[in-house]
């Protein structure tokens, strides 16, 4: 473990790629004078990794983060410096917030893995100061966001038959992919947008909104295409693009407009 105090020289960095062959905490959260940690790889490892920097920054510069079956928790703001993959099987706990290095690029993407035994938790937001590229889920046993995501691409590929995964807070996202995989999902944040077609199709529940003042703005249309029971709730809007659902169970008032400027 690695521990830093307000006498030291506070900031932690890694360079190269770091294998953990035991549980490894790096702590640079002082009363005052907090640390950045910098990592920029972990290699294949079955071992939990918890970092805490506080006030301070964790910046991740490299492309591979495999902790295999172990864990990673974070607390303090993540800087993403590369496009990242993480794979932690054990869970991953994600206490603050997480956003690109150079918002007038967005080119920084996020690549999430669970597996299929553990979950994956966001606390606080998702690209809000610094729009991320694009954010993947490749597989969990239930994904939580806790606040705001701002993403150019948004992808689900896969979350365990029956799991949920839950959008607490807005989206905004230019692409939102689901794929036809047995995960129910959840956006009930109050103003979501999407600028391209969007298309359910995820085989578990549907819900978009749980309260009459939600809003969901959906520029290129929707096309609900799931198996399971869809939940509806709030203002769903298009720019002149077709909205489509099938059977549909409201949970709030709810208001669908295309925003139609012709019949054809």
């Amino acid at each position: 473990n690695i521990t830093t105090d307000n006498s030291s020289g506070n900031s932690v960095t890694l360079v190269g790629t770091t294998t953990n062959g035991a549980n490894i905490s790096i702590d640079t959260n002082n009363t005052s004078n907090d640390g950045a940690i910098s990592i920029a790889a972990f290699s294949s490892s079955n071992n939990n990794l918890v970092l805490d920097s506080g006030g301070a920054d964790i910046n991740l510069s490299g492309a591979a983060f495999n902790l295999g079956s172990g864990s990673l928790t974070t607390t303090g703001d993540i800087n993403l410096a590369a496009n990242v993959s993480i794979t932690a099987t054990g869970g991953i706990t994600i206490n603050d917030k997480i956003d690109a290095d150079d918002a007038s690029s967005n080119d920084r993407t996020l690549t999430l893995n669970s597996g299929t035994g553990s979950t994956m938790t966001f606390s606080d937001a998702i690209g809000g100061t610094e729009a991320l590229a694009g954010l993947t889920i490749t597989q969990s046993n239930g994904a939580t966001f806790g606040s705001t995501v701002n993403a150019g691409t948004i992808t689900l590929t896969d979350t365990q038959d029956g799991s949920d995964i839950l959008f607490n807070g807005n989206v905004t996202a230019t692409t939102f992919t689901t794929a036809a995989q047995g995960y129910d999902l959840a956006l009930t944040g109050s103003s979501n947008t999407f600028t391209n077609a969007v298309t359910f199709q995820n085989t578990g529940t549907l819900t978009l909104g749980n309260a009459s003042n939600d809003a969901f703005t959906f520029n290129g249309g929707l096309t609900e295409n799931t198996s399971g029971t869809v939940t509806l709730a709030g203002s769903i809007d298009s720019s002149n693009d077709v909205i489509s659902f099938g059977a549909i169970t409201l949970a709030a008032a709810t208001t669908l407009d295309t925003n139609a400027s012709s019949t054809t």
